[in-house]
């Protein structure tokens, strides 16, 4: 899972923005904010208890999610 793909979008959606309810493989559910076109925060949440590598830059943080769990995520990787 890569946070702060945002690189799709155009115009002024690519400055500020925010989604809710994206769905990730391995079963996980994705809301991001952006800001200035880049990631702000961002909460995953495992739907069915899963691993995953969440990667921005250089960072890599490892997950292991029960099924229910959230994280939330900082602009540098940082949990708040």
């Amino acid at each position: 899972m890569t946070y702060g793909g945002v690189g799709a979008l155009k115009g002024r959606c690519a400055l500020c923005g925010s989604v809710k309810g994206l769905c990730a493989r391995g079963g996980f559910e994705v809301d991001m904010v952006w800001e200035n076109g880049r990631p702000a925060r961002a909460e995953i949440r495992s739907i069915v208890g899963a691993q995953c590598t969440l990667r921005y830059e250089t960072k890599e943080i490892p997950l292991t999610m029960e099924r229910g769990d959230r994280v939330s995520i900082g602009s540098t990787l940082n949990r708040p």
